[in-house]
């Protein structure tokens, strides 16, 4: 499980060239072990009701070997919302 944050803040709105399907990317913090700052990140959805609300998740990542490298997959879809996390150490 990997610890995000957000504030539904859309960051592009547009339509695929190729499908012509709209999308949407929105913007997310993702906490990292060992990493002082959350990282920004974006997401996509395919409409306004995939955007999460404002908040805390923890989402699963799927690893996997492709090509005989680690392939890590973070399935945003089944994120589950959790109260703020405890203020943690900075990294040294």
């Amino acid at each position: 499980m990997i610890l995000f944050e957000t504030n539904g803040n859309v960051s592009k709105r547009g339509t695929a060239a190729k499908s012509g399907n709209p999308y949407i990317m929105v913007d997310a913090y993702v906490h990292i072990d060992g990493v002082p700052y959350p990282q920004l990140f974006q997401y996509y959805c395919a409409n306004d009701h995939e955007i999460l609300p404002a908040g805390y998740y923890v989402a699963p990542v799927n690893v996997s070997v492709k090509d005989g490298r680690l392939d890590f997959f973070c399935d945003i879809r089944g994120a589950k919302k959790v109260d703020k996390p405890a203020q943690r150490p900075a990294a040294v």
